[in-house]
């Protein structure tokens, strides 16, 4: 695996911070923004080629009302994006498995991220949770339960960085791995 910097610094630093560190993270190689969105947390992950720099969650947690979370989070994502200025930007295939009101929301915010990137040219690519699970080895035959996923996901990040992370923060990074890895930035 890539090697790790520190922690990140709690999320109001860390955006602050993001603007300062642009300019290191221009000159890293490909630069790749990895989300695991929601309306509630947002995973994140920055690589420069395969380092992984920069790792953390977004959280509306405290907003009570739905559009408000929404808006909030939809402002917190394009904020990175246009902070960080990646290359490229990952994020997971909505579920078809979620009620219409939860699937409705992050259709939304799916678009808000694709708004985003279009807005400062910026390349994307979606992966389905299959899919990036699978190039990373985390499927084990059978259908695993939501939470088993999210077991595995942490155990990648714990194994292979060294870091203890949550499920949202764990997926973004196996996001950006497996992107990496698909792409031949990353090699076993």
């Amino acid at each position: 695996m890539g090697a790790v910097a520190k922690p990140p610094p709690p999320l109001f630093e860390e955006l602050i911070n993001m603007q300062k560190s642009a300019a290191a993270f221009k000159h890293c190689g490909t630069r790749l923004l990895a989300l695991d969105q929601s309306s509630v947390k947002t995973g994140y992950a920055l690589f420069c080629g395969s380092n992984l720099t920069r790792w953390g969650v977004l959280n509306t947690k405290k907003e009570k009302d739905a559009d408000k979370r929404f808006c909030s989070m939809c402002s917190q994502i394009h904020f990175m994006i246009t902070k960080t200025k990646p290359d490229f930007v990952v994020f997971e295939k909505i579920s078809l498995h979620s009620s219409v009101k939860t699937l409705t929301l992050l259709a939304r915010l799916q678009g808000g991220i694709m708004q985003s990137c279009y807005i400062n040219h910026i390349d994307f690519a979606v992966y389905a949770p299959s899919t990036w699970r699978r190039i990373l080895g985390l499927l084990h035959g059978g259908k695993a339960m939501r939470e088993e996923h999210k077991k595995r996901a942490i155990a990648f990040v714990r194994n292979g960085y060294g870091i203890k992370v949550g499920d949202d923060c764990a997926e973004a990074i196996c996001i950006g791995v497996a992107h990496l890895k698909s792409t031949h930035i990353l090699t076993d």
